[in-house]
């Protein structure tokens, strides 16, 4: 016997084996952090494909000088780069569980993908996408700059598109609070049946002064719960 051999005995004869409750215990720990890692991953998803389903195709022209400046905008980089973070971390605590060994990298990988794309459906369906973005949106200063530009993109008044919620209706013009809390009064109005007051909508137009706004064209700020490419384009809109 050599002195490799002996020295393997010698550690393996003063290593104490772990209980079977320890083992048993870690082992869930490991599953219950992925499980919750897919979850994380799923939510994410749901954002993604809520921002996707309101990405504003449809007036990208009045937004972006080019596709390209307008894909930049659009694309949610910071969620898809979330979703592929936890994805790993997720792979990871699968691959640490006692029969993570057994199966393939790409099986451990595409089925997590694969998990979170129909959990992050169904989440998204259920509304779960536009509340997770509203409120980042509302209570985290920095979301906007980095994760959702979308709503600081609708608030440009001098660039002729104005958001917010519409809080009082008149015959001929309406008041409308924008996403920072400003006042402006929007004309002209016709009847259009998708108008109501406490709808949230985005606006084409021209400023006309600090608080006036001239409305080309008006269009329901979001859609919820309709996948993309299913349902039509920004869905009922009206032009003045």
């Amino acid at each position: 016997m050599n002195n490799f051999t002996e020295k393997v005995l010698e550690v393996i004869k003063h290593e104490k084996p772990e209980s079977k409750w320890k083992f048993k215990l870690k082992n869930y720990a490991i599953w219950l952090a992925g499980s919750l890692f897919i979850l994380f991953g799923s939510l994410s998803t749901a954002v993604v494909i809520y921002m996707i389903a309101n990405n504003d195709w449809a007036v990208s022209s009045q937004i972006a000088t080019n596709k390209w400046q307008f894909i930049l905008l659009a694309v949610p980089i910071y969620w898809v780069a979330t979703i592929i973070i936890l994805l790993l971390v997720a792979y990871y605590n699968f691959r640490h569980t006692s029969v993570g060994y057994r199966y393939k990298i790409l099986t451990i990988i595409m089925s997590s993908i694969v998990a979170s794309i129909i959990f992050g459906g169904l989440f998204y369906y259920l509304g779960l996408g536009h509340i997770i973005d509203k409120t980042f949106a509302e209570r985290i200063p920095i979301y906007e700059r980095f994760a959702s530009p979308r709503r600081a993109m609708w608030v440009n008044p001098d660039d002729g598109r104005l958001a917010g919620k519409v809080i009082f209706i008149r015959s001929s013009n309406f008041d409308l609070i924008d996403f920072y809390n400003k006042r402006w009064l929007v004309e002209p109005i016709m009847t259009d049946e998708f108008l109501q007051e406490g709808q949230i909508i985005k606006i084409i137009g021209q400023k006309i002064d600090d608080d006036r706004f001239r409305a080309e064209r008006i269009l329901p700020f979001d859609i919820r719960g309709q996948f993309p490419g299913l349902f039509g384009s920004m869905g009922m809109h009206r032009s003045f």
